[in-house]
């Protein structure tokens, strides 16, 4: 199902895309400068139209990233039973024991259709490795 999801994100890219540029061809062959206004108008609706769902786009994308935002209970962080992992807003992620910071750095969030990732500095993930958890708190929106 992914897939085809995939492919239907990639098909509304192509049909608004395609229609800014058609009518952007058309309004330099237009002959009369009506026609070159209705090209233009038309041009202007398909560009718009494909900028609100780009946007519309990023701002899930920011939305699903905001929601991962929270407190996570640390299950195999090394020598540290009760370190926390708390991912902040603006990408930033702190790993305490206490009120000692252990560790801190940036974090990104990718998705897929059907899928999230967590990714801590370049290459860990958060939910494998040292950085697996038992628990977590999500922030309040």
């Amino acid at each position: 199902m992914s897939a085809l999801g995939a492919a239907f994100i990639c098909f509304i890219y192509a049909v608004l895309g395609g229609y800014g540029l058609y009518w952007l061809i058309r309004f330099f062959t237009a002959a009369t400068p009506a026609s070159r206004r209705g090209c233009l108008i038309r041009s202007s609706i398909g560009a718009v139209l494909f900028a609100c769902f780009v946007g519309n786009i990023y701002r899930n994308h920011l939305k699903a990233e905001a929601d991962q935002t929270g407190v996570y209970q640390l299950s195999s962080y090394p020598d540290c039973a009760s370190c926390v992992l708390e991912l902040k807003p603006h990408n930033y992620y702190e790993v305490r024991q206490g009120q000692i910071v252990k560790e801190q750095g940036p974090w990104r969030f990718e998705s897929g259709d059907d899928n999230w990732i967590v990714y801590l500095n370049e290459d860990d993930q958060l939910g494998t490795g040292q950085y697996s958890y038992n628990d977590y708190t999500l922030r309040d929106k």
